[in-house]
C-alpha cells in the first residue's frame, strides 16, 4: 500500500510539471519563486526580513483573504488595517516570529 501511495504521488507530481511551458517568461517566474524561497529561508534562519520587498509585493489585484487580513491585524496589533497584501503578511509573520524568539 505504501509503495502505491509513493508511486501515485510521484506520477501526479511529474504530470503536473509536464504541462509547464518552456518559455523565457516562465523561466523568469520560476527564477523569482526560487529567489523568494531562498530569501524566506534566510529570514527564517537569520530573522532578517529586509530582503522581503525584493521578492514579495502587495498587489491590490490579489488581496489577502479576510482570515489572513485578520491574522495580519493581530500580528501587527493594528485592528483598523483595511487591506493588506502578501508582503504585509510575510513581514507581519516574520516580525512576530522575531519578537517571539528574542
Amino acid at each position: 500500500m505504501m509503495s502505491f501511495a509513493n508511486s501515485s504521488f510521484s506520477t501526479a507530481q511529474s504530470e503536473s510539471t509536464y504541462h509547464i511551458p518552456d518559455t523565457p517568461e516562465v523561466k523568469e517566474v520560476m527564477k523569482t519563486v526560487e529567489k523568494a524561497n531562498d530569501v524566506e529561508a534566510e529570514a527564517a534562519y537569520t530573522f532578517d526580513i529586509k530582503k522581503f520587498p525584493t521578492v514579495f509585493i502587495n498587489d491590490l489585484r490579489f488581496p489577502v483573504s479576510s482570515g489572513t487580513l485578520e491574522t495580519i491585524r493581530e500580528l501587527t496589533n493594528n485592528p483598523s488595517l483595511e487591506s493588506a497584501g502578501w508582503l504585509d503578511y510575510k513581514a507581519a509573520f516574520y516580525s512576530w516570529r522575531i519578537e517571539r524568539h528574542t
